[in-house]
């Protein structure tokens, strides 16, 4: 329907005009054709205004009115839109109430604050401040700020400082020079127990509190040095100990577990209770030394046809079993000096050395000689040094002598010594005075480490029967000598051969290898 328009007439009342009746009836056909255009019966909308243009409502409206929106005048003032109220950091816009639109501040409360940055200083009133997260690069670039200015939580700190009630570091302390007091030194500044030997070494010297034992309290009596530590060369220097000796005293003592073993019974501060003990100790140290030919030696010559000496040698060592070899002696003679004839001095517990090599090998048995060419003369021998014998190199043998000599100084009195007393090769006791110094057996059973020793005894001293045995060897304290004090033979019930082979071979072993250790340990 077109629009329907009331006529009025040319002039007032003229009668030209349509009736009342037909122009309300025009107004209320247009209303209600408009209406039905709007699609509403009891208002129109927004929308159907002729200043809506949809077009201009962007991609969130599309086209449609959209809730807790407001309408404004564009920037150009030429059109109404829609718009959202967005509150901004801090602010929320509450849209619920029927009649109101609430702007609230809600950077009150930090919780709602993301980035909240503070004015001035923080007054936490006495109130716990908690659940602090650990710094970390990632927030300090977040918020452009220096890790160095984060606040920390406890636990943060209780691992990575130290506690004013005692901690115990997991890294170095960098600390500055010159500390006094009770300021915490550099490594540098004081003396350590390890490190380098600048941290080890004192720059000055070292005042001890007070003297030990009977001195203490004295106090300084010739100088300010009388307190002062002394070092280990001056103790030493000025303790008399010697080296290849040792003291014994009726105030001496066996058992000296506070000394170093190479001090005891070395001097008379330090002086055995017993020869006893000083003989054994002794013996532990000859036992250790370094053997060697002794000064009554002679050279093997081997003889040729003519009678002449032909030095032409060659040696080949052959091993037998456990530590015995067979040395051969091939030469180009038909004997030689020490072996000429049936009558020869060479036998065995004689040593032969190589006078180039310095081979030593120690006979344990002399073997027959071979007549035929080539001519061979064997020995059955121990290494004694390990090393082999050149061929064509001069030999020569003589007794086995210790390169170690020792002295036993005996200070006067009376020793009541558990016999027999076993004085070790190379060893010389030596008493203050041949009547002043007496040495009487202990009462009792024997608790000599001799006791058991096989030796030559006499049947008869100073004309009283000492045993009723007719041998002149045996052993101490028994009526047979001949009898052992006690059985050195174990029954191997099961017959283990190769155990007991491994058990003779360890004992050896053991014995050459503490041997070896306490000669360097007690010649020190």
């Amino acid at each position: 329907m077109v629009k329907q328009i009331i006529n009025i007439g040319v002039a007032g009342n003229d009668g030209t005009g349509d009736a009342m009746r037909d122009a309300f009836k025009k107004s209320n056909e247009n209303f209600t054709e408009l209406y039905s255009i709007l699609g509403q019966e009891n208002g129109f909308p927004f929308t159907a205004l002729a200043d809506y243009d949809p077009t201009n409502w962007g991609t969130t409206f599309k086209g449609k009115l959209v809730s807790n929106t407001m309408f404004v005048v564009d920037d150009a003032g030429t059109k109404i839109v829609p718009k959202q109220l967005i509150g901004g950091e801090g602010i929320s816009i509450i849209n619920t109430d029927s009649q109101n639109i609430i702007i609230r501040n809600t950077g009150a409360r930090l919780a709602y604050d993301t980035k909240p940055s503070l004015g001035g200083a923080l007054n936490a009133q006495q109130f716990a401040i908690g659940n602090l997260k650990d710094p970390n690069s990632t927030d300090a670039t977040a918020l452009n700020v220096n890790i160095d200015t984060f606040a920390i939580n406890k636990g943060y700190a209780d691992t990575r400082y130290v506690n004013t009630t005692g901690d115990t570091m997991t890294g170095a302390l960098n600390a500055v020079a010159g500390a006094i007091g009770t300021e915490v030194p550099q490594v540098q500044e004081v003396v350590t127990i390890g490190g380098s030997d600048l941290n080890r070494t004192m720059t000055d010297a070292l005042y001890l509190h007070d003297h030990p034992g009977v001195l203490s309290g004295v106090g300084k009596v010739n100088g300010e040095d009388d307190l002062q530590a002394a070092t280990k060369y001056y103790v030493d220097s000025g303790t008399n100990y010697t080296k290849i000796g040792f003291y014994v005293s009726n105030d001496g003592n066996d058992f000296r577990p506070e000394l170093p073993i190479n001090r005891r019974g070395r001097a008379p501060a330090y002086a055995f209770s017993t020869i006893g003990e000083a003989c054994y100790q002794a013996q532990r140290i000859i036992d250790a030394a370094d053997v060697d030919l002794g000064p009554y030696k002679k050279d093997i010559i081997y003889i040729d046809g003519s009678n002449h000496e032909n030095p032409s040698l060659v040696y080949t060592m052959v091993f037998i079993s456990g530590i015995t070899y067979r040395l051969d002696i091939t030469h180009g003679g038909t004997g030689t000096i020490p072996r000429k004839g049936t009558n020869y001095d060479i036998h065995a517990g004689l040593l032969i050395k190589g006078k180039s090599s310095g081979a030593i090998v120690k006979i344990d048995k002399v073997l027959t000689i071979t007549l035929t060419t080539p001519y061979i003369e064997s020995y059955y021998v121990e290494k004694v040094n390990g090393m082999d014998l050149l061929d064509d190199e001069e030999i020569e043998y003589g007794d086995a002598v210790r390169d170690t000599n020792i002295t036993i100084h005996i200070e006067s009195g009376e020793y009541y010594e558990n016999y027999p007393i076993k004085v070790p090769e190379n060893v010389s006791l030596v008493g203050d005075e041949m009547r002043r110094t007496i040495i009487s057996p202990k009462p009792g059973p024997s608790a000599s480490r001799w006791a058991d020793l096989y030796f030559r005894r006499d049947r008869f001293l100073d004309g009283l029967q000492i045993t009723e045995s007719s041998t002149v060897f045996g052993r101490h304290y028994l009526t047979d000598p001949s009898a052992e004090l006690y059985s050195k033979t174990f029954t191997n019930a099961g017959g283990y051969t190769n155990a007991a082979r491994i058990l003779i071979a360890t004992k050896q072993l053991g014995q050459e290898t503490l041997a070896i250790s306490y000669k360097h340990l007690l010649m020190m």
